[in-house]
């Protein structure tokens, strides 16, 4: 007699978004599960962009996904503000989108991939002055809002992209340049 149990399953997601659950029985014969518990209080990246953009959310339940998709999360820090949200920040800024297309999308114009051993080396800054944690509170503040409020989230990525300008120290010059670059993608 086989008795199914179904889970939560991340079925998509949008930048800051899950756009669909569904669920899955992980009662089958012959498909090993991870252990469900790896898959709480995670970021959710999809492999291919959106608009080519890195797209990334959170989730905080406990929900499988596709291979189509990796999870991450920050299992422990000395650091407060070193946290899933401004992973989330980072993941999803013009800055970071802008740094996998000029460093590893340029092989593949369409549908590149993000692969996970690329995500493994991004220039992840970890804030240790009182400024960048200043700069990284309001980051995570900001990714709160709209995880929220999602209808604010154009206003809101702006405020974060900036914010990661300062923390990275990008001159106006290199800032400008980017995000134009970024705004002729997605003509």
């Amino acid at each position: 007699m086989n008795v199914w149990k179904f889970q939560l399953f991340v079925y998509s997601i949008n930048r800051y978004q899950k756009t669909q659950y569904k669920y899955i029985d992980t009662s089958k014969v012959g498909i090993i599960y991870k252990d469900i518990n790896l898959y709480e209080d995670r970021i959710v990246i999809r492999q291919l962009s959106q608009k080519n953009k890195i797209c990334a959310t959170y989730d905080k339940n406990l929900s499988y996904t596709s291979q189509s998709y990796y999870n991450l999360r920050v299992i422990k820090s000395s650091i407060d503000e070193f946290n899933n949200f401004y992973l989330l920040g980072l993941f999803n800024s013009m800055l970071f989108s802008y740094y996998f297309i000029k460093s590893f999308g340029t092989y593949k114009k369409l549908f590149p991939r993000i692969l996970i051993e690329k995500i493994k080396i991004f220039p992840i800054k970890v804030p240790i002055s009182s400024k960048e944690k200043e700069y990284v509170k309001k980051i995570i503040d900001n990714v709160k809002l709209i995880l929220e409020n999602p209808d604010d989230l154009e206003y809101l990525q702006e405020i974060i992209d900036f914010l990661i300008f300062d923390l990275y120290q990008i001159s106006e010059n290199n800032r400008n340049y980017i995000m134009d670059f970024m705004k002729t993608l997605n003509v």
